[in-house]
């Protein structure tokens, strides 16, 4: 090949070099203009149920201010969160279950456009490769940027998600905090045990005085009188006859396992059932009244069945000796 003059072989040097340059970087350019042009960026390492964020230790756990976010999330295709009417662009975390009461909550945090504004979350049961179910939902009021959930029956051993989104799908910072833990078992009453009143009959009683009856304790959700009920009634009805000044309250209680109206309603059917027993019996109306406390006062705590049938009972409270 000829050049016409030295320009001529300048130019065509300059073109060469640069053709090098080109096709060496020509693959870089293009990714970046792919990746520009598509809107695709790194991908959020927890954006699906399957790369969920390990939480290893669920007792009590908390994420570092800032280290989540839902930049760069998207949909991860699920469509069982039925409690929120979108639900996409998310991050998943997982743990195994240590206790049986569960504690969630998520806050953003950060400043300005980097803070999560409208906070929601969705807990799931299951293993992302098999099936999973819906436990809860929970959402922040708008402008309060934050959110929690309390459950309990959660089965140690047991594996739970949690899907963590903006409710208006806008990207931002949280933290999230999870507490995963089982009730003590209390194995004495929260309070000193009241006085057997048959024990202490033969004793000066005084106003204000509360005494359990060991042997009035109803069945589960009855408020019927049985027949080992008989003889301290029989006993607590002669005191009475015999002491004609004094005035007690029969107070009806119920274990924990009902609601509070429920409970409420049991408990002054058992007071009033006994309260009348005493009366047909010939005790003057002045001398008996009777108030039910549902399930606000028991005697012991704990979910023991022995527990809460003990709870299932009368007391007996002094309001006048004179």
């Amino acid at each position: 090949m000829k050049y016409r003059n030295t320009k001529d072989l300048f130019q065509t040097g300059q073109k060469t070099k640069l053709n090098l340059i080109i096709g060496r970087f020509m693959p870089v350019f293009i990714l970046l203009f792919l990746l520009s042009d598509s809107g695709v960026h790194a991908q959020n390492p927890y954006d699906f149920c399957e790369s969920a964020y390990e939480i290893e230790h669920p007792g009590k756990w908390c994420s570092k201010s800032g280290q989540f976010s839902t930049f760069e999330a998207t949909n991860s295709g699920s469509d069982i969160a039925t409690c929120f009417a979108n639900f996409g662009k998310d991050v998943w975390f997982k743990f195994t279950a240590v206790g049986t009461i569960l504690k969630v909550s998520v806050k953003g945090v950060g400043s300005g456009k980097e803070m999560m504004k409208q906070p929601e979350f969705v807990l799931f049961s299951g293993d992302c490769s098999g099936q999973i179910s819906l436990i809860g939902c929970s959402r922040s009021r708008k402008g309060k940027r934050f959110t929690s959930l309390r459950r309990e029956h959660i089965v140690p051993g047991q594996t739970y998600l949690i899907s963590v989104q903006d409710a208006n799908q806008e990207a931002g910072q949280f933290q999230i905090c999870v507490t995963n833990y089982s009730p003590k078992l209390v194995t004495k009453p929260n309070r000193k045990k009241p006085k057997n009143l048959i024990q202490e009959l033969s004793h000066q009683v005084r106003t204000g005085e509360e005494f359990s009856v060991e042997q009035l304790h109803f069945d589960a959700n009855s408020y019927e009188i049985k027949s080992s009920f008989l003889p301290v009634l029989f006993e607590l009805i002669h005191y009475l006859k015999s002491n004609p000044s004094v005035v007690i309250e029969v107070g009806g209680h119920t274990n924990s396992h009902c609601d509070d109206v429920y409970c409420q309603e049991l408990s002054k059917k058992r007071a009033k059932a006994i309260a009348e027993f005493i009366m047909d019996k010939g005790v003057p109306e002045s001398q008996i009244t009777y108030q039910g406390y549902g399930k606000t006062k028991p005697l012991y705590h704990g979910q023991s069945k022995a527990y809460q049938a003990k709870n299932q009972r009368v007391m007996i409270k002094v309001l006048k000796t004179r």
